[in-house]
């Protein structure tokens, strides 16, 4: 049952000791301490051989001893303060069945275990939990209306500057604001709708829509990962979709998405893929790639002060360069003397058509003329 030993003990006691006494010491029991008025002792023990049945209610200022042995609890234990102490060495193993709430913090773990076979527990904003379906750890995020599975998915929290209230149904496509729109808000990225039709409302194509979010309030989009239960059958697009279409971003529908991807002059946004074609269980694999001009590729130059629709290398280099390679007239001409495009024999150097014809020059086929390329046209 129990046994306590000890050094001091002072206590007002009430005696329900069942069938037997505890036993003091071996010539003194409980009672007959109790009704001698002698409650103060200083050294003895409660032989736990002694105590089969009954309680002992008890009320002590200090109870200092080197052991406590305890075979079932039944009740709480409230501290006002102090530490306490759980194990001696790493493979202590403590069983807690129910919840733990702490105040405080949990510091220096070696590592933290989670249950990987559970009934999938509701989202809650701090919560984190194991994912067993897609195999790792969720976290429930502010406002308790997204769960990240970490390691897998990429969310940021942005203000919704579109002029209207975002909705998850919709699952909208959206932009950073530009400085010349506005820019950010309070220390966060603020967002608009997203179109593919030109430069300045697809550059800066972010994520897709992954909560509701009011007009001028803060809400997650999903930049990388896994948009779901929303309907991914095409209907709300006027289009049918199946498991594994590649999304684009929509040159006619702000913020809008298609399976059918635009052509130039449209920009090229893709958005992801679908993974399910559902009505209400649908999934979207979000991962952003935006096209780009010309000019923007790390291997090309472009002055736009010289600009006429032409490239060419320089110097024998990989960088590509604008200057007046193709012209609107008939002829391809150089504007420096290296190499440009391919390269022309010396030997096919015509002073006009009739001339290139003479040396063998098929029609329409390409001589030099001078530091002049041309097509033989006659």
């Amino acid at each position: 049952m129990g046994q306590v030993k000890g050094n001091s003990m002072h206590a007002n006691l009430n005696r329900d000791l069942g069938t037997k006494p505890v036993m003091i010491d071996d010539d003194r029991n409980l009672n007959e301490l109790i009704d001698s008025g002698s409650w103060r002792f200083t050294s003895g023990y409660a032989k736990d051989t002694d105590l089969t049945d009954g309680t002992i209610n008890a009320s002590f200022d200090t109870i200092t001893a080197n052991e406590y042995h305890v075979t079932i609890v039944s009740s709480s234990v409230l501290y006002a303060g102090g530490s306490s102490k759980f194990g001696d060495t790493n493979n202590d193993i403590h069983t807690f069945t129910g919840s733990i709430y702490l105040t405080g913090s949990i510091a220096y773990p070696e590592l933290i275990d989670f249950q990987t076979v559970h009934t999938t527990p509701t989202n809650v904003a701090g919560r984190l939990t194991w994912n067993d379906v897609d195999g790792t750890l969720n976290l429930g995020l502010k406002g308790g209306n997204v769960t990240l599975q970490v390691g897998q998915e990429e969310v940021v929290r942005v203000v919704n500057k579109t002029g209207a209230n975002l909705l998850e149904s919709q699952y909208k496509v959206v932009r950073v604001r530009t400085q010349a729109e506005g820019g950010a808000q309070g220390q966060r990225l603020a967002v608009v709708n997203a179109q593919s039709s030109n430069e300045v409302t697809s550059a800066t194509t972010l994520g897709i829509v992954t909560e509701n979010i009011n007009v001028n309030q803060e809400g997650f989009i999903t930049t990388f990962g896994i948009v779901r239960d929303i309907n991914t059958s095409g209907a709300l697009q006027g289009e049918s979709w199946e498991d594994g279409d590649a999304l684009y971003l929509s040159p006619t529908t702000a913020g809008g998405l298609t399976k059918y991807k635009p052509v130039s002059p449209d920009h090229l946004v893709v958005m992801g893929y679908v993974i399910y074609a559902h009505n209400t269980q649908g999934k979207i694999f979000v991962k952003v790639d935006n096209g780009y001009e010309l000019g923007e590729l790390h291997d090309v130059y472009i002055n736009e002060s010289t600009l006429v629709g032409d490239v060419k290398t320089t110097g024998g280099s990989t960088l590509y360069r604008s200057g007046s390679v193709f012209t609107n007239n008939q002829n391809v001409r150089f504007t420096e003397t290296t190499t440009i495009l391919a390269h022309v024999s010396a030997s096919l150097n015509y002073a006009n058509d009739t001339a290139a014809a003479a040396g063998g020059v098929p029609l329409g086929g390409i001589y030099r003329n001078g530091n002049v390329i041309q097509i033989r046209l006659v």
